[in-house]
């Protein structure tokens, strides 16, 4: 992971931390640092909740390590009562920083795929369902839409990017190229 820099907090506490460039399998190992440092800070009933959120989350991931194929029915719904623990929590501070006027926790769609996750737990490891693992093959199909557009008429961008994509494709089949190269070279620097 790259170095943290002083701009990659906001300036004021209404503003959310900006960690684009950190993938959240590499922000997962904050989580222990995250529960330790909330442990320090839980006077007030929301630093209460912060706490109990990140402990949960600290649980999902220890949950997540356990490999699919010793995933049984148990662990599953552990796993659903542990993130609807967590989002409860992270419900009441959500709540709590709208009424305050602060922009410090936000629900997204995520949060709703993870509830539906924790649904499919029961049957199967929330890794073999999961998609976000193709997040970085989007970011690649949409550069390569992008130059397919340029001096070429509306109707025939969509057989210049479907003859690209196939050649990708087939490159990418036949091992030649790797679609997460571009990630991995950032991980090494």
């Amino acid at each position: 992971m790259k170095f943290l820099k002083l701009t990659d907090v906001q300036a004021k506490a209404e503003d959310y931390p900006c960690l684009k460039h950190v993938k959240g399998a590499k922000i997962r190992a904050f989580a222990p640092i995250c529960q330790a440092l909330c442990n320090l800070y839980k006077e007030s009933r929301a630093e209460k909740h912060r706490l109990a959120m990140v402990t949960s989350l600290n649980n999902l991931y220890k949950m997540l390590d356990k490999p699919w194929t010793q995933w049984s029915e148990k662990v599953g719904m552990d796993w659903l009562q542990e993130i609807n623990k967590m989002m409860s929590h992270y419900s009441y501070l959500a709540g709590k920083a709208m009424a305050d006027g602060l922009t410090l926790y936000s629900l997204t769609q995520k949060h709703h795929v993870l509830l539906h996750l924790g649904e499919q737990a029961r049957w199967l490891h929330p890794k073999t369902t999961w998609c976000y693992g193709s997040e970085s093959f989007m970011a690649i199909a949409k550069q390569m839409g992008a130059s397919c557009t340029r001096g070429t008429p509306a109707n025939m961008v969509t057989y210049k990017v479907l003859q690209k994509f196939r050649l990708l494709f087939h490159l990418y089949m036949e091992g030649h190229i790797c679609l997460t190269e571009k990630e991995e070279a950032e991980e090494e620097e």
